[in-house]
């Protein structure tokens, strides 16, 4: 590992950019995200293009290009972090291209409608990749999965599942699945649904307060629901909280 005697210093215009990352304007002008703490780094690291690595600390943390990494002061770090537990490193990332949409797919997809908050969006990704999900649809309005909060919650998987944004969901879904499972609170138990391995199938998840629009509901092919207990006081669940539920019933073998 490289002292960091020998690593340049983060510059006020470095400073700056890294700072704007927070917000998607600035993400998107930028073609950069950021990534922070050493094991969600440590997992991105092979999947995306270095920007640059800012770190605190005696030496470089990973095995990285030189000219990539910058050296800060613990309170620098601090003042650029979006999370609340100290952070040892942050690292830029260029931002990927955005997957083609293949012509056509085996197996299950997930799609999300105006899934909002970042860390749902972060949970699902992560929980496609666990599962051997390969594509997620997301609408417009979603959440960006290049979110710091976002990318903090998926855990190294963002590199893993193809992430379709903004999406026409009413126009795509039926060109392109065969079997649309869209969640509703008066749909059949989820426990009695199978799919096929191969089949085109898609599970259709909504927003956090909304749920799915009537024109989503309107072309699912089934709706699924999660009873809850006689007991139960809660009237929804987390969508994060539901897509595992489901998904690891409809994967089951």
């Amino acid at each position: 590992m490289v002292p960091s005697q020998s690593i340049k210093r983060l510059s006020e215009r470095e400073r700056k950019v890294v700072a704007s990352l927070k917000y998607a304007k600035y993400r998107a002008e930028e073609g950069l995200f950021v990534a922070e703490g050493v094991k969600s780094v440590a997992l991105l690291l092979p999947q995306f293009r270095l920007k640059w690595l800012l770190f605190s600390g005696e030496t470089v943390p990973f095995e990285v290009d030189q000219e990539s990494c910058r050296a800060c002061t613990p309170q620098e770090l601090k003042k650029l972090s979006t999370l609340q537990s100290r952070q040892e490193v942050i690292a830029v990332f260029h931002t990927p291209e955005e997957p083609a949409l293949p012509a056509d797919f085996g197996g299950l997809a997930v799609a999300l409608e105006e899934v909002q908050d970042p860390g749902n969006l972060g949970t699902i990704i992560r929980l496609c990749d666990w599962l051997g999900i390969e594509h997620l649809f997301c609408s417009k309005g979603c959440a960006d999965p290049f979110n710091t909060k976002t990318v903090q919650a998926s855990m190294g998987a963002l590199g893993n599942v193809s992430i379709h944004q903004e999406v026409d969901l009413l126009r795509f879904l039926p060109d392109h699945f065969d079997m649309i499972m869209a969640t509703a609170m008066d749909g059949v138990d989820y426990r009695n649904i199978s799919i096929d391995k191969s089949a085109r199938a898609v599970l259709l998840l909504g927003n956090e307060g909304r749920g799915l629009s009537e024109g989503l509901l309107k072309i699912a092919t089934t709706c699924l629901t999660i009873p809850s207990a006689p007991s139960s006081v809660s009237d929804s669940l987390n969508v994060s909280i539901s897509a595992a539920i489901l998904l690891s019933n409809l994967l089951k073998p």
